[in-house]
């Protein structure tokens, strides 16, 4: 039930995400693999969204809800789930 998370790419800004985060990132490999959703059919394990935090040109991927805000970062979507 995991789903591959690729590098995606656009001039100098990259992201990793299951999906194309906006329009002119292109796909790079698979970095790794991640639950999609929170619950995944067949599994008893809950997942957690590890969201996207920015701040200008710097990102952070953190299961952290809030509390990035302290230190300027905005939180994006989540990027992928995990355990």
């Amino acid at each position: 039930g995991f789903v591959p998370v690729y590098r995606w790419q656009r001039s100098a800004e990259s992201q990793f995400a299951a999906a194309s985060p906006a329009d002119g990132f292109e796909r790079g490999d698979a970095a790794f693999y991640a639950a999609p959703a929170a619950s995944v059919a067949g599994s008893s394990v809950t997942y957690r969204p590890v969201f996207d935090w920015r701040k200008g040109a710097s990102h952070v991927l953190s299961p952290k809800s809030s509390e990035m805000e302290q230190y300027g970062y905005t939180r994006g979507a989540p990027a992928f789930y995990a355990p």
